[in-house]
């Protein structure tokens, strides 16, 4: 989460007075320690100061006088992809907002719709998130773990040889078949497509393939699984061009939406549940008593639909470790009748706790008027996991670096250093506290021994290899020459 020591700097890219000043005072509501807010009216007056200003946060307008849009967001991602950008858009906008997510926004935030515990909390995930990403691009390791842990089935559509890349194991775990990294014809994916839906979607994937102006694509539809079954999905892509403008490549996820379209198939016959759903379900009063579960609910709360009812949820399954804030949240929405969305630590039958993300809604007769509320669970405890994995094996990466006899060197294919050990900066000449990261690796090395390791370097690069360089001579801060035995790592 933020540091409140440290005070943020945010650019707020906002052209409306009104909002600004809302989103100002909201701001200071929030007690988050904030040093400075720039305002700009313009994305390129916004992209002048960030080219010469760093900012920690942005909060960005989608409807301005110079650009609008999805293409507001693109433009000021191109040039500030490591600062967090939450979008600020109108109910209207909602769908672009959520295009601007998948295109790299950590956030949205409905105007008019927030307050400042509500933003307080979407700027600290919004943060931590996009510091998790970028220690996530950095690894290929965590890349996997991410593959690993996720419910999508990710893909890769490759236009001139016509043909999908599944990436991971997510299609397999969805659908059966058994592609994991595995290149099919893209006539597999036509093929699967349910025979009611198969035209529209088509015409729709055609249609958003060639439109310059918004490179995202979305669509739900059935597809066939390996037991011949239609599972409802929701797909997403997004379309990549080349230099000339001509469309090249779509990557994209497709989701499970099955239980959720049951669902709603069976409200809308007037039956309170989708029996089939895989997803923990409860339904209850305002007051939080428990009038109905599912058999999802039971196995994964380990109470029995005897013990469920007639109990209420704070009572039963929300433990001492549940965030007190998030409680505060259910309860404020439930109280304004309002649907809510969280992700909840709760607490099983046996004392162990699970995380949850909770989608619920009210259930209102023909005046409006709140009945009761059911809540859809669904047990993301594993993708919490993983999360934790990814840092503490950054944690373990930064203890065994610092704890190694050797000089630890990292530098990207520019020859810039970007991280070194203590023994590192202890043979080169540094104080263990004093910064090293700026130098050029390549710089440090003795000039008769340059091209010599220029030519090993490029050797390793083109191998994927390690190698050992005898006798290089390695110049450090005080001027004097060690002499050092090298070992490069691709």
């Amino acid at each position: 989460m933020i540091d409140f020591n440290t005070k943020l700097k945010i650019l707020v890219v906002e052209d409306n007075p009104g909002d600004l000043l809302l989103l100002e005072e909201l701001l200071f509501e929030t007690n988050i320690s904030i040093q400075e807010i720039k305002n700009v009216t313009l994305i390129s007056e916004a992209k002048n100061i960030l080219n010469s200003y760093d900012f920690d946060l942005i909060f960005l307008d989608l409807s301005l006088a110079d650009s609008s849009g999805l293409d507001s967001f693109k433009d000021l991602y191109s040039i500030t992809e490591k600062v967090p950008i939450i979008v600020l858009t109108g109910l209207k906008d909602s769908s672009i907002a959520i295009s601007a997510i998948v295109n790299g926004a950590q956030d949205f935030l409905v105007k008019g719709e927030f307050d400042a515990k509500l933003l307080a909390k979407t700027m600290q995930y919004s943060i931590e998130r996009k510091k998790n990403l970028e220690n996530l691009r950095e690894s290929n390791a965590r890349y996997d773990l991410v593959v690993e842990a996720t419910h999508e089935a990710v893909w890769d559509w490759n236009f001139a040889q016509d043909d999908l890349l599944w990436v991971g194991k997510g299609f397999n775990k969805i659908f059966g078949y058994e592609y994991a990294n595995t290149v099919i014809p893209f006539q597999f994916w036509e093929e699967c497509l349910h025979p009611e839906d198969k035209v529209r979607v088509i015409e729709k994937l055609q249609t958003s393939i060639l439109n310059l102006s918004n490179h995202s694509w979305e669509d739900e539809y059935r597809f066939r699984d390996i037991n011949g079954n239609y599972l409802y999905v929701l797909d997403r892509g997004y379309t990549l061009f080349d230099s000339e403008n001509n469309p090249v490549r779509m990557i994209g996820a497709m989701q499970n939406i099955t239980a959720k379209k049951l669902a709603e198939e069976e409200l809308k016959k007037l039956s309170l549940i989708a029996k089939e759903t895989v997803n923990a379900v409860i339904i209850a009063s305002k007051k939080g008593e428990i009038q109905w579960v599912n058999e999802a609910f039971t196995k994964l709360s380990q109470f029995t639909v005897k013990e469920s009812i007639g109990s209420f949820v704070q009572e039963m399954i929300f433990s001492e470790d549940t965030d007190k804030e998030t409680i505060s949240y259910l309860l404020e929405k439930v109280e304004k009748d309002l649907s809510f969305e969280c992700v909840l630590l709760t607490r099983a039958k046996d004392g162990q706790n699970f995380w949850m993300k909770v989608l619920g809604q009210p259930i209102v007769d023909e005046k409006g008027k709140v009945l009761r509320y059911f809540a859809i669970g669904t047990d993301i405890t594993r993708q919490k996991e993983a999360e934790e994995t990814i840092i503490n094996n950054e944690r373990r990466y930064r203890a065994l670096i610092e704890k190694s006899a050797d000089g630890i060197f990292l530098v990207n294919k520019d020859g810039q250093i970007y991280d070194i050990s203590s023994t590192g900066k202890e043979i080169l000449g540094y104080e263990k506290d004093q910064d090293s990261t700026s130098k050029v690796g390549i710089e440090w090395i003795h000039p008769d021994d340059i091209e010599e390791i220029k030519n090993v370097i490029k050797e390793v690069a083109s191998q994927i290899k390690q190698s050992d360089i005898q006798n290089a001579a390695i110049g450090c801060l005080t001027g004097h020459i060690n002499g050092l035995k090298l070992r490069l790592i691709t």
